[in-house]
């Protein structure tokens, strides 16, 4: 989400905020996605497969 004082303004905001969280991610050493591709989906399909258990 971002906000400016002019539509021009919103969308530079915007535009820094999707460098910080692709720097982030990056420093994190998280994979980054394409658009509409799925890193959840990845992830869970290369880790280990678990049993789940459910207590009730």
């Amino acid at each position: 989400m971002s906000d400016g004082e002019t539509p021009e303004e919103t969308i530079r905001n915007g535009q820094d905020t999707l460098a910080c969280w692709i720097q982030a991610c990056k420093e994190a050493g998280r994979e980054i996605s394409c658009p509409g591709e799925s890193t959840i989906r990845k992830s869970f399909l290369k880790g280990p497969r678990k049993k789940l258990r459910f207590h009730r």
